[in-house]
């Protein structure tokens, strides 16, 4: 090994370790301030939880035990994860805020790992990661048993797959893009527009670099993929619903 590529080793590692670090420090900062807030389960969080340990208890989707099944919640995605968490015997208003902050802390990582892949070094991330970890929207609603840090996860996870359409073309982030769309459109009723917008900002994509990463534009195959799976996820989910 020649002593350049030592040093290239070496910075290499130092960058890697110096990103880990901050990482660390925004999980870190961004726990000890849902925690701070906490606790905070507004009433519609309630109204998830009936759901969930109905559909856990073999009612349906029914409020009321016995009762005619109501589409009473936007949160579908949620509802399923509270009714696992509810079949496996976890409280649900003590453990639904918890399972938040978790996801919360999947969303710090889910964006420092957009920045990685985009070519910001752990200096350039540092101060938006930690920003983004204090945000009061983030702390204060991971910890509220609500949807809404899953839904925030997906829409990192959008942005990730968009980005790895755009840079690498791979049929890998092409389906990754269709399932991400679906899983929006499970989280929220707006998170169906999530899909249709990302296909047309890709359409739009002409070459170029943002942030270090090198834009190309969409492979046919692969849109034509991308979007026959949010199809067949959101008809599928459409007619089970009906």
């Amino acid at each position: 090994m020649t002593t350049t590529d030592a040093q290239t080793k070496m910075t290499s590692g130092s960058a890697a370790l110096g990103f880990a670090a901050v990482i660390a420090l925004a999980i870190v900062l961004f726990v000890i301030c849902a925690v701070i807030v906490m606790p905070f389960v507004p009433d519609d969080s309630y109204v998830t939880f009936r759901y969930a340990e109905q559909f856990a208890e073999g009612n349906g989707f029914a409020y009321n035990t016995g009762g005619e099944p109501v589409e009473g919640y936007s949160n579908f995605l949620w509802v399923m994860a509270a009714a696992a968490a509810h079949t496996s015997g976890k409280d649900l208003p003590t453990a639904m805020p918890w399972i938040g902050v978790l996801i919360g802390a999947l969303n710090v990582l889910l964006l420092a790992a957009i920045f990685y892949r985009g070519g910001f070094d752990w200096k350039q991330s540092m101060v938006p990661l930690l920003l983004f970890a204090s945000a009061g929207p983030l702390v204060t609603w991971a910890g509220s048993g609500m949807e809404t840090p899953l839904y925030s996860l997906v829409l990192l996870f959008a942005i990730l797959c968009f980005d790895g359409v755009a840079t690498r073309g791979s049929i890998f982030w092409y389906i990754a893009l269709g399932v991400a769309g679906i899983l929006a459109a499970l989280c929220r009723p707006e998170g169906i527009l999530v899909f249709p917008a990302l296909v047309v900002m890709l359409a739009l994509v002409r070459g170029g670099s943002t942030g270090g990463a090198v834009y190309s534009l969409p492979r046919r195959t692969g849109m034509t993929a991308s979007i026959a799976v949010f199809l067949i996820g959101v008809v599928a989910y459409t007619v089970w619903r009906v």
